[in-house]
Parts: C-alpha cells; structure tokens; sequence
C-alpha cells in the first residue's frame, strides 16, 4: 500500500523536515511548487489522503477519526529531527490533532505548527457550518469557484468535475464529522495564518489557536485568496522560515 506521505524533497542529510497537510479536495500534487522555494538545509513530505495523489485506488475516507489512526503511526516514523508541520484549511485540523497525538505518545521533535484559514475548536467542540449544501453539486461549485479553487480546466472537463467534486465532498463529511472537543492543547508553539481575502477566516478567527497551545502563539497575515500559498509561494514559504527562526 502507498504511503500516506510522498517526498516532495527528500534530502538523507537534511537537518529538518517540512510536513504538509493540504485541503479538503486537495493532493500533495498541489504543493510540489512549495519545495523548490526550501532552503537545502529541509526536506519535505506532504500528504495524500485517501482516495487521491499517490493513494487513488484507495476509496475516500468521510471519518476524521479514521484518517487520524492511519496517519498517526506514518507520521511518528517520519518525525526522527526538527519537523515543521504546517496544515492548510482542513488539513490544519489534521495537523494539530497528529500533533496531539505524537506529543501524547512522546515525540518532542516538533518544533512548529502552522495552521492556515482554519478557524480553531472552540472551547468545547468545533462548529463546522458550510454555507451551502455539501451534496448539491451547484451549490458546492458556487462556494468554490468564491474560494478561488475551482479551476476552469477542471470545470470544462465533466468527467474530472464529477472526480473532484465527490472528493471535496467525501472530505467535507470527514471535515463536518470531526468534535475538537476536551479543550486539547499541544505543547507545542502554533503559527496561526490567515489570508486577506479568505471568504471563511479572519484574524480574530485564527487568534483562537493561541488557546490550542501552552507554548508561545503568533499570527501571521498574508495578501490573497484562500489559496494564497499557492498565488505566492515564494512569500508563503519565506514567512514560514522567518517564523521558524523566530521560534526556535
């Protein structure tokens, strides 16, 4: 079976490691244009979920707690020197609850977690609430297409649509099943980044992460979309060093 993890830059002699968690409907594809911009000195790996990337044979997996048992154990392997950890949108939660669960079974080379245009748990569960219907696929398409993540190659292709569409939605079910509930804190220090124009998120929004940790806690805004890492990864990545620095 493939792993969970795909090397995007695999360096034996790196002295740290770069994790990513991508979105809901997203692919470790998506974030290949984020390694070149590392200094030599990283590796990076990035997820695929089920269903997609390197794991397509596998089917879409809608129950958060499934997905968290079958990346907990691929991760502890992979986390043997300083790791950043970064998530974006639902992949935010995934990193945060991994982080958890690494800490909980004794990791301490986690340095870092950044989580990107995710809204944090409240004090007692986390609220998703989508402003359309997850299974109708106009209403999907309309909330995508204002998140900048409807791409019009995709959307002249039926037959890629269709594809995408039922992996946004297997993830959403994933993301809508998840409770951030027992006020779980990591000791590990958070960067909270969020996007001037991101339709979901806002600074007082991501400033609730600094409640998720007992380490130290700082916010980070960027210029863009929802997508903004990706309008500008240069940017994004070069934020991520200076924060990395900062924390260490």
């Amino acid at each position: 079976m493939a792993s969970s993890f795909l090397p995007l830059s695999k360096r034996n002699s790196a002295e740290h490691r770069l994790i990513l968690f991508h979105h809901a409907g997203g692919s470790s594809m998506q974030y290949h244009s984020l390694a070149a911009y590392l200094p030599e000195t990283w590796d990076v790996y990035a997820v695929d979920l089920p269903g997609r990337g390197c794991r397509t044979k596998l089917p879409l997996q809608e129950n958060f707690e499934t997905l968290l048992e079958t990346l907990t154990k691929e991760m502890h392997e992979l986390v043997d020197r300083p790791t950043f950890v970064v998530g974006h949108s639902m992949g935010s939660l995934l990193a945060f609850e991994l982080v958890f669960q690494l800490e909980s079974l004794g990791c301490r080379d986690i340095s870092l977690l950044a989580v990107s245009n995710m809204v944090a748990p409240k004090e007692k569960e986390l609220e998703i609430s989508l402003p359309f219907d997850i299974d109708s696929k106009e209403d999907l398409m309309e909330y995508l297409r204002s998140a900048g993540g409807l791409p019009e190659e995709i959307q002249q292709r039926s037959d890629i649509l269709d594809y995408y569409l039922n992996i946004i939605r297997a993830d959403l079910k994933a993301l809508k099943s998840y409770s951030g509930h027992q006020n779980k804190t990591v000791q590990t220090p958070i960067l909270g980044c969020v996007s001037t124009e991101d339709p979901l998120s806002t600074p007082e929004k991501i400033l609730r992460w600094s409640q998720r940790t007992t380490g130290s806690f700082s916010l980070k805004l960027f210029e863009g979309s929802h997508f903004y890492l990706f309008e500008r990864p240069q940017n994004f990545i070069d934020g991520l060093m200076r924060s990395w620095e900062f924390h260490r």
